[in-house]
């Protein structure tokens, strides 16, 4: 089911911005037992770039009635996922957009069914919630893609509607591959095709550094605000692929899928033991009811 700028329907203007250039950003959330996990972050994120990108004020209070819509029709039994895009809406001269005070953002709610497990994927390991496929721990075969990250220090970070880089990266993948490492044009290891990479290295967790392209993801600034409780350390560097044979593993998360270790990397093994406690560790934080993370 879709809302559209507050009214359930399916169709928008052909003239919308989002669509004939990209001109927005999105953000895509888990439901579990009726509730969204981690919103707190999910709003951070859309404040963000709706500054950054020098949009008008959101209508915060139609898109927190388009997510309560969204919420009460999905069954409390089943995990789905709720989209949430807004788009700079019509108007202006090309690319030149019209001036902020004229301008209506349009906001879309989408809800969709949690998606169904990869086939290459290999479920392992479940917390139980009211329905066990939600937060399941995963581990994936991942391989080396071509496509490289598109580097522009304006947009790093943000989830915008531009997403190509992805979309080539994810065409990439083999059969029986589940994730590929994307690269930028310096060799740097920046992301999954549709996650970020956490390395873990004795009670070091390390990402790598995200300030000229790569998503800033929900799920690991949750991770990165709760590693000093669960005994981690924190660290974001830069690194380049040889630098993975000097850690103990390697994950892949997201907000809608958790922690995804890496169980081979171009068909050669690695080890998965302590993502998967780790997976355990900041699910019990994120699907906790009196769970109030305060984002920072």
């Amino acid at each position: 089911m879709i809302w559209v700028d507050g009214q359930q329907q399916e169709v928008m203007p052909a003239c919308d911005r989002g669509l004939a250039y990209g001109d927005g950003f999105f953000t895509t959330m888990l439901v579990i037992n009726g509730q969204l996990v981690n919103w707190l972050r999910h709003e951070q994120r859309l404040k963000e770039a709706s500054e950054r990108l020098k949009f008008p004020v959101l209508n915060w209070k139609s898109l927190q009635q388009m997510c309560q819509s969204a919420l009460a029709s999905i069954s409390q039994s089943e995990p789905a996922v709720i989209k949430i895009i807004v788009t700079r809406g019509c108007g202006g001269k090309g690319y030149q957009p019209l001036p902020s005070s004229e301008a209506t953002p349009r906001i879309l709610v989408q809800t969709l069914p949690y998606p169904a497990t990869d086939k290459t994927a290999v479920k392992i390991a479940s917390k139980t919630v009211k329905n066990d496929q939600a937060w399941s721990f995963f581990c994936v075969k991942a391989q080396i893609c071509q496509t490289l990250w598109s580097q522009n220090k304006q947009l790093a970070g943000l989830k915008h509607l531009n997403r190509l880089d992805n979309v080539l990266a994810r065409n990439e993948l083999a059969e029986g591959m589940s994730e590929g490492i994307m690269l930028d044009a310096a060799g740097r290891v920046i992301s999954g095709t549709q996650s970020n990479i956490v390395l873990l290295k004795g009670k070091t967790l390390l990402t790598p550094n995200l300030d000229s392209c790569g998503i800033q993801g929900t799920f690991l600034a949750s991770l990165k605000n709760w590693a000093p409780t669960m005994g981690y350390d924190w660290q974001e560097v830069d690194f380049d692929l040889a630098f993975l044979n000097q850690v103990d593993e390697v994950f892949f998360c997201n907000a809608v899928r958790g922690i995804m270790s890496m169980e081979s990397l171009e068909g050669q093994p690695w080890s998965i033991k302590q993502g998967q406690a780790l997976h355990q560790q900041i699910m019990t934080y994120l699907t906790n009811p009196t769970f109030e993370e305060k984002a920072q």
